[in-house]
């Protein structure tokens, strides 16, 4: 995969130094929230909700629940697990008090299968954006019932399990589906993160494609393509680019190469695609795209960095314990097929 010379390709806008700074801590979530998404999922089983093992858990949980119980969960994304409560309490005659708190900018979802079924069911709930697990506001022994899917790692635990054990009522409970470092999901996690700064921050790859772009975007006629092979900073350029992919190449020998060949074969792709659109347009795309991996790097990293290992899991048990908590109890979840998912926690304050 090379870039064909004399090709009328396109570019990218060019980025700040860091594609990190000047940005709140959740920026990267804020920006895959509003997409108004439901899950962490955006493709694959589970972008429309949550089934098969991880909803026979979650109903586990739920269905103790009495009447009007009031039921809180911490970085809820845009509700997964508050629409799973919704629904199981009208399968079991119920209505329950559900309230979804995260520290990013969430929506309500906007897209995917059954949507306006999905929108009836979130109006039930109470969504509360831009709040930390830590302080959630809530009063005192308000709860009956704390959830957290793949999100309480992601906050200051000590601070967190406080926050908990304060607004929950006696007797309350907690329950959680945490990651798990050997997970398919945290890997994939680890090796995109790594893969998107390569193409990112070390090869810039953009920037090489934008400087290209910039050369190429006058010719639009087969013989001012064709005259581009003469011009030396389009050669410099596209040399560039092709030693880059090379050099990503060698890198991911032997590794899953779908990441780098996204990234890649996108931004290359608009040469072809977009070469009848304005020079705007096709900048405005690759600024898009590359804003797009930037947000997708940093919510794989800090995945990577808040899945604990064995040793703090071990400890994070220790700390329920300190906080009060009694019936810890922790077992691994898998799939059907039996490919690991996370590990569940479940615990009470009586």
């Amino acid at each position: 995969m090379t870039v064909a010379e004399g090709a009328d390709r396109v570019c990218l806008a060019p980025m700040t130094d860091s594609p990190h700074s000047e940005r709140s801590p959740d920026w990267h979530w804020s920006n895959y929230w509003q997409q108004g998404l439901l899950t962490t999922f955006s493709m694959g089983k589970f972008q429309a909700g949550y089934d098969g093992p991880v909803a026979v858990f979650w109903h586990s949980v739920f269905d103790p629940l009495p009447e009007d119980a009031a039921l809180v969960d911490l970085a809820t994304g845009n509700g997964a697990i508050p629409l799973l409560a919704v629904r199981r309490a009208r399968e079991l005659g119920r209505r329950w008090r559900i309230i979804g708190i995260d520290y990013a900018d969430i929506r309500l979802p906007q897209s995917g299968e059954d949507i306006e079924r999905v929108r009836q069911d979130m109006a039930e709930v109470r969504l509360i954006p831009r709040t930390p697990m830590e302080a959630t506001g809530l009063d005192d022994g308000s709860v009956d019932l704390v959830t957290s899917h793949f999100g309480l790692e992601y906050g200051d635990l000590d601070q967190a399990l406080a926050e908990i054990a304060r607004i929950l009522a006696r007797p309350g409970r907690l329950a959680l589906i945490m990651h798990h470092p050997d997970s398919a999901v945290v890997r994939q996690a680890r090796h995109d993160f790594q893969v998107t700064r390569w193409c990112l921050e070390e090869e810039r790859f953009d920037r090489k494609v934008a400087e290209l772009a910039r050369i190429t975007a006058s010719a639009s006629t087969p013989e001012q393509r064709r005259r581009l092979k003469y011009n030396p900073e389009a050669e410099r350029w596209r040399r560039q680019v092709n030693r880059s992919i090379d050099r990503l190449t060698r890198r991911l020998q032997g590794q899953d190469p779908t990441q780098m060949l996204k990234i890649t074969q996108t931004f290359l792709s608009i040469f072809s695609e977009l070469k009848d659109h304005s020079r705007e347009d096709k900048l405005r795309f690759i600024a898009d795209f590359s804003e797009a991996m930037s947000a997708y790097g940093a919510r794989m990293e800090s995945m990577a960095r808040a899945t604990l290992d064995e040793q703090q899991f071990t400890d994070f048990l220790a700390m329920l314990e300190r906080q009060g908590f009694g019936a810890v109890k922790s077992e691994i979840i898998r799939y059907d097929n039996g490919d690991l998912i996370g590990r569940t926690v479940t615990a009470s304050l009586d």
